[in-house]
């Protein structure tokens, strides 16, 4: 009899244990996830979509009746990933399915973040993952052109621009509330003097000259096919470019003020950075610690500055540029005080590597991080409280904090040492930026908090970390259904009749990186006519798939003579920027027809180009702060979309004749009529609202 029983057996050296029962079944494998997130598979719930999914192993060797235990890597499992479910089989191809009770486990002390690794045992065999995961579009092209965030930011500024040579001399240290008593800073009044107008008057033309500012939101595409080699690298520098130089405009208006907020190393990563949530994130983060400047806006002007809303439509944009608009405003775990600008602090002995085309402050994930902090003040400050906090940043979410208390402080290195544990930074993602800022708060001699800070952005570094995409080693086309079931995708059916002969779409198909995911995932088909001429409608077609980096990796092997990656250099592109390099769709027109009473189809399957992927190793780091001194190359191969090959197939017609194994010419009893080939561009993506289906068309 089939079974699939599993039970906890404890924790030892790093690894949960279990006890699994397969019955008479002979193979199987294991999922670890969340069990609100489940579908239901041959009656039992089943969880769906998995964190982490492992190989399928066996068969198990004769006299075991199906009994063995089960160890799994402690680091697979986190506070809300931690349910695991047993699968088992009778055969290699997945026959005979039986599915375990979801059992939890409590994730072990020392046992890190699940992001950052694979496969949890050495695979007895590696034979191919069929399960596909059916998904809403959880990705929709970035509609945030360069002349939409233009239009944006234009609107608040012309807003802002009748107060703003008000408050611009407290920004800078001088005018309403920026003076300050003598023993809260000398030197507070210098950016109103001494050339403190000239720049006012500077930053006030810069902001005028960006509000006339125009910009055009129209793409590149390429439909003539003698520049369709050319099409995917003009298309990525466009991508790139697309909406970074908009706020990048602004910058020489906000560095006087972000100058005094943000290290020099953070700064030039802000000018090199090409992602304008984080970049805006950063400047947001600099500005509401520049408005601590101002010790009390008029409640008018408060008003006015919360209430603006630039009008564009989309709900992530709005929410970004009304978070700038209400920087001015305290949140509830703010740390508030008084920003004092003669008094700073600087981090002291970073060093920067360059990674994915950047200069970066990198520290070692898993290890304890110190930063050493170096104070400049006029007058000795008695006691005070230096508080260190981690953020996202693109939200500005904090995810750790630690503050301590430090007295006597004249100038120099501080004695008490900025030091955050590697417990209170396990939940982080390695390969991803984070936003670190010390801050220091102390009460002047009326009880009035008074303070300082400094932000620093640092790349977590695990083992490995993506660099960049190179050349490629080899082209394969994935076309054969039945081999590689989980990359073929039917996306759409219909029959015709005597009053419709032919339906011409233009067809729009995502490929996406799913970096969290352990199966692919097809996205819906969504298509809208738009002209119906005589027997032949004419309309559009949308739909994709989303690429799970395991299942990635699960078909390297099976198409090259290639092994699969390691599980560390397999979470180095599980990270934002390898994301991003990944994601690519095509267009193209295709027609499809039929005899009446016949039917005909649309199936999709890829080609890829086997890349080689650099990753970069950490080969020296600071024992004392977990700062990454030095990396050394390292280079993998891994499958990335080439082009996408679309078959219309029709019914009704013989199937008998060749079949080319590399491309069939019958794909589910249905005759293969036509054939396209279109080459991919490269896209940016943002996450959406999963039951925006019917938004998706454009």
């Amino acid at each position: 009899m089939a079974l699939a029983i599993l039970s906890d057996d404890g924790y030892s050296d790093q690894h949960h244990n279990f006890r699994a029962d397969l019955g008479s079944n002979l193979f199987y494998s294991y999922a670890i996830g969340d069990k609100e997130q489940t579908v239901k598979r041959e009656g039992r719930r089943v969880l769906s979509p998995p964190l982490h999914k492992s190989e399928l192993f066996g068969p198990l060797p004769q006299g075991a009746d199906g009994r063995l235990r089960i160890k799994v890597l402690a680091q697979l499992f986190d506070n809300k990933n931690r349910f695991i479910q047993l699968y088992s089989f009778r055969t290699r191809d997945l026959a005979g399915p039986a599915f375990s009770d979801i059992i939890s486990v409590l994730p072990a002390p020392d046992s890190g973040h699940a992001f950052s690794l694979g496969r949890g045992e050495v695979p007895v065999m590696q034979d191919y993952d069929e399960y596909v995961d059916n998904s809403p579009f959880s990705y929709k092209a970035a509609p945030i052109a360069e002349s939409m965030f233009l239009g944006a930011i234009s609107g608040i500024i012309s807003k802002v621009l009748p107060i703003a040579e008000k408050i611009l001399p407290s920004l800078l240290g001088g005018g309403k509330g920026g003076g300050g008593k003598a023993e809260e800073g000398a030197g507070a009044g210098a950016g109103a003097g001494a050339g403190g107008g000239e720049m006012i008057k500077m930053i006030m033309e810069l902001l005028k000259q960006f509000t006339a500012a125009k910009a055009t939101s129209q793409g590149v595409f390429y439909s003539d096919k003698r520049v369709a080699a050319e099409a995917a690298s003009v298309q990525r520098q466009y991508a790139e470019a697309q909406i970074a130089p908009a706020l990048l405009a602004a910058l020489p208006a906000l560095m006087p003020l972000l100058k005094n907020v943000l290290s020099p190393e953070t700064i030039k990563g802000v000018v090199d950075s090409v992602s304008p949530t984080k970049l805006a994130g950063i400047a947001v983060d600099g500005l509401k610690d520049a408005f601590k400047t101002i010790e009390k806006l008029d409640q008018a002007e408060l008003d006015f500055l919360g209430k603006i809303n630039p009008g564009v439509d989309d709900p992530a944009l709005d929410k970004l540029l009304m978070s700038m608009g209400l920087a001015v405003q305290a949140e509830q775990n703010d740390i508030s005080y008084k920003r004092i600008n003669s008094v700073t602090l600087d981090f002291e002995g970073v060093k920067t590597i360059n990674v994915h085309g950047r200069s970066r402050i990198a520290y070692k994930h898993g290890k304890d991080l110190t930063f050493p902090l170096k104070l400049n003040t006029p007058k000795t400050i008695k006691r005070a409280t230096l508080h260190l906090l981690v953020k996202e940043p693109e939200s500005l979410k904090t995810l750790a904090e630690v503050n301590g208390a430090v007295k006597d402080l004249s100038g120099g290195l501080l004695p008490a040492t900025a030091k955050i544990s590697a417990a209170k930074l396990a939940d982080l993602k390695p390969g991803e930026e984070y936003l670190v800022k010390a801050v220091l708060v102390w009460k002047n001699k009326g009880g009035e908090a008074r303070g300082t800070s400094k932000s620093q952005l640092i790349t977590l570094v695990g083992d490995t970390i993506f660099d960049r995409v190179e050349d490629s080693v080899g082209t394969v086309i994935v076309a054969d259904k039945n081999k590689y079931p989980a990359f073929s995708h039917k996306v759409w059916q219909s029959s015709f009749s005597k009053d419709l002969r032919r339906i011409t779409f233009q067809c729009r198909y995502t490929y996406a990186l799913a970096t969290s995911s352990g199966n692919n995932a097809r996205n819906p088909t969504v298509t809208r006519i738009e002209e119906k001429q005589l027997r032949h409608d004419i309309g559009k077609l949308k739909s994709g798939m989303e690429l799970s980096p395991d299942a990635l990796n699960r078909l390297l092997p099976q198409i090259s003579s290639h092994p699969s990656l390691e599980p560390m250099d397999l979470a180095a592109l599980r990270n934002d920027d390898f994301h991003a390099r990944y994601n690519v769709a095509g267009r193209t027109s295709m027609e499809l027809g039929a005899m009446p009473g016949d039917s005909a189809a649309l199936f999709v399957y890829p080609e890829f180009n086997l890349h080689r992927v650099v990753l970069q190793k950490a080969k020296e780091v600071d024992e004392a702060t977990g700062q990454v001194l030095a990396t050394e190359e390292k280079s993998v191969i891994f499958p990335l979309v080439a082009a996408i090959h679309l078959a219309a197939a029709v019914t009704g017609e013989s199937v008998s004749g060749s079949q080319n194994p590399n491309e069939p010419d019958v794909i589910d009893g249905m005759k293969i009529k036509n054939r396209k080939r279109v080459p991919v561009f490269p896209v940016q993506l943002v996450k959406v609202n999963p039951d925006h289906d019917k938004t998706m068309m454009d």
